[in-house]
């Protein structure tokens, strides 16, 4: 298959630049839905990968699939987590 340089650089990560102090309720929500967003990249292009190679992922491509769907799975519940904190509790 021909060279892409995206897959090559798929999985380096860049700092990224925000608009909101990270430590505050929307910094907190933006750093970990820019994660979200990260991880949904990688499976996406891991799912194009897959239909280019006859439904197949190697090994790595496999594992990689794995940390990302953990990566997003984490990341929802940490905001889960955040946002119950943060709720009045009425009975």
């Amino acid at each position: 298959s021909p060279y892409n340089r995206g897959d090559d650089e798929m999985f380096r990560f860049e700092t990224c630049v925000s608009s909101s102090d990270s430590e505050t309720p929307s910094g907190i929500w933006e750093s970990y839905y820019n994660a979200i967003a990260s991880a949904n990249a990688v499976l996406e292009r891991l799912d194009q990968m897959k239909e280019e190679n006859g439904g197949v992922l190697d090994a790595t491509q496999s594992a990689i699939r794995g940390e990302a769907l953990v990566l997003r799975s984490f990341c929802h519940f940490i905001l889960a987590q955040f946002s119950a904190s943060r709720m009045p509790v009425r009975i």
